[in-house]
């Protein structure tokens, strides 16, 4: 989505830690980093709705989410699916990468909270299987190494 004069509309990031046996925990932040706020949800429209809420809460008119979650499992599709369905931007994160970052800014034990919050930091698309990947209604993506992302 771009405003008037090609520039990019506002946008929250929201980091999500994928649980596994629990909620996942979720983070949104400012563009600058500002924690906006922190929840919880499960893989349910009812619950994603009430993130994607949260996440919007008190934004401009327009303001889309960049969300951004390392692949654990399948568990990563049903939260891809409905906030690209939605029209925000999904980006999937290298779990080594997550983890490089997460050492990197954080001197201390791993949670899920901190997960969710250096996520954004480190939203860089990565390509599954080799060939990108697509949400029915949405750009297909694909990842072209140092060059970065491509759509079409």
């Amino acid at each position: 989505m771009e405003q008037q004069g090609g520039q990019p509309g506002p946008r929250r990031l929201v980091g999500i830690d994928l649980g596994i046996a629990s909620r996942h925990s979720v983070r949104v932040l400012e563009a600058d980093g500002l924690v906006v706020c922190r929840t919880s949800c499960v893989p349910t429209t009812e619950s994603l709705t009430l993130t994607e809420r949260a996440a919007l809460a008190g934004a401009p008119e327009g303001t889309r989410l960049a969300v951004v979650f390392e692949p654990t499992g399948p568990a990563w599709m049903p939260i891809a699916v409905f906030f690209a369905r939605r029209g925000h931007d999904v980006y999937r994160v290298s779990s080594a990468k997550a983890a490089d970052l997460r050492r990197f800014l954080r001197r201390h034990a791993k949670s899920n909270g901190i997960d969710a919050e250096t996520l954004p930091a480190s939203r860089w698309p990565i390509r599954p299987g080799g060939t990108g990947w697509s949400c029915p209604g949405r750009t297909r993506r694909r990842w072209t190494g140092a060059s970065g992302l491509v759509t079409g």
